[in-house]
């Protein structure tokens, strides 16, 4: 994963990170996301949609 990170972020390309569960790897997880804001963590399944829905929010186009 980390030997792929410099050749994505080149591209220009944003990443959205989501971690679920307890056992999330959390810090590569953050390492991965493009910005700090781009990692969400959702610690049960019920989570989930509403972590979902705030990144369809950060999507949406002005």
């Amino acid at each position: 994963m980390r030997a792929v990170l410099p050749a994505l972020r080149d591209t220009g390309a944003r990443v959205f990170v989501v971690g679920y569960g307890a056992q999330v790897g959390e810090g590569l997880l953050r390492e991965v996301a493009s910005e700090p804001s781009d990692y969400r963590f959702a610690p049960a399944v019920e989570d989930l949609r509403t972590v979902y829905e705030e990144l369809g929010r950060t999507l949406l186009c002005p």
